[in-house]
């Protein structure tokens, strides 16, 4: 039951954090992951049933465990315009994670299932590609408490995990919900935070923190590319805009502050809409 209404739980912070996501294409992300809560909510609703078949369940509950990392799948496919055809890949994906269910309840009933090899080590790499991207961003608290929920919802069928199963006994999905519950709740305050003053810097930090650091590698490499080649004595850091030998922008002549201006919206509005642009450089939105 505790399991239950921490997925419930996670499923009402998520829709508080929607309006957050509001122009952007992390909305297929969000969509995700409330699939991904939504179906834990249900293994577990299965699960309070006194009538479930223990069997049968271990199973389901590794199923709903990999549906975790399909937000991250879906993230890396976030640009326009293949994000909505982007949805297959990640079910795909979910499938093949899922396979080793669906083997042992056809082919091997009644066998524990535990998951091997490269399985095994697939499943590791895509926490740590989780971690990787969110980890450099000011959501890195959110994201280590995410990451760490979701070793505990597969620990149990990792055969080299025993010493964390022995630590937290049968109550891994309870404390890798409470942890995922957690980690939404943190961004959730991140996100109301305080921010910088509409600006450059202001439109990019927003689009690095939430899209993380593999989409933000590459807009600080078009970005720096196209300055290189007009000839602007600017370049995109991690953590802003500077000069060419990294001290603060002073303000930019007219003309050099459009042609910077136009090649950043160029690229950003591959991810974001033009409201949520105008919004971060404090500009007057048109809702005509």
């Amino acid at each position: 039951m505790i399991d239950l209404l921490l997925a419930v739980l996670g499923i009402t912070l998520l829709v508080r954090k929607r309006e957050s996501l509001r122009d952007t294409t992390l909305t297929a992300s969000w969509f995700w992951l409330l699939a991904s809560l939504a179906l834990l909510a249900v293994v577990e609703l299965l699960a309070g049933d006194s009538s479930g078949s223990g069997v049968i369940l271990r199973p389901l509950r590794f199923a709903a465990a990999c549906t975790t990392f399909c937000p991250l799948i879906a993230l890396l496919g976030a640009k326009r315009p293949q994000d909505r055809s982007w949805h297959l890949v990640v079910g795909t994906l979910w499938i093949v994670l899922a396979l080793p269910v669906g083997e042992t309840i056809l082919l091997r009933p009644g066998q524990p299932l535990d998951i091997h090899g490269l399985r095994a080590w697939f499943l590791i790499l895509l926490i740590l590609l989780g971690l990787a991207n969110s980890c450099p961003t000011r959501f890195w608290p959110a994201s280590l408490l995410f990451g760490s929920g979701q070793a505990l919802l597969i620990s149990e069928f990792m055969p080299y995990a025993q010493a964390l199963n022995g630590l937290v006994g049968q109550r891994a999905t309870t404390y890798g919900l409470g942890l995922i519950v957690g980690a939404l709740a943190t961004a959730l305050i991140l996100d109301a935070g305080r921010r910088k003053p509409p600006s450059l810097d202001r439109l990019w930090l927003d689009f690095r923190d939430r899209f993380g650091l593999f989409w933000g590698l590459r807009i600080v490499e078009r970005v720096n590319a196209a300055a290189q080649l007009n000839g602007l004595p600017i370049r995109l850091g991690w953590h802003g805009f500077r000069t060419t030998n990294g001290s603060e922008l002073a303000e930019l002549p007219p003309a050099a502050a459009r042609a910077l201006r136009q090649n950043l919206e160029n690229l950003l509005r591959r991810f974001v809409s033009h409201t949520w642009i105008a919004q971060r450089l404090g500009e007057q939105v048109d809702w005509s």
